[in-house]
């Protein structure tokens, strides 16, 4: 099963409308790469539509990736601390 099997789908007008929507989908795409790529779980981006809110938000905030990557790193560790402690 991948993140593809249970993600409830995105309402992509919201995501494109703003850049707090714009950068929550980022911090979750970068979150859930970081873990299939962790674990060896094939992914793909299902939203190719979100790239298109992404570089326009980069045009406004050129940090826009990296303060995105930052707390999707966080993100990452955090769940994998969560399943270290339960096993």
């Amino acid at each position: 099963m991948t993140s593809a099997d249970v993600t409830p789908p995105r309402d992509l007008a919201v995501a494109l409308g703003s850049v707090a929507s714009a950068t929550d989908a980022l911090i979750v795409e970068l979150a859930v790469a970081r873990l299939c790529a962790e674990f060896g779980v094939p992914g793909r981006l299902r939203h190719p539509e979100l790239v298109t809110a992404w570089i326009t938000t980069m045009k406004q905030d050129s940090r826009f990736v990296i303060a995105a990557a930052e707390v999707a790193q966080v993100a990452a560790d955090s769940l994998n601390v969560v399943r270290l402690i339960g096993t």
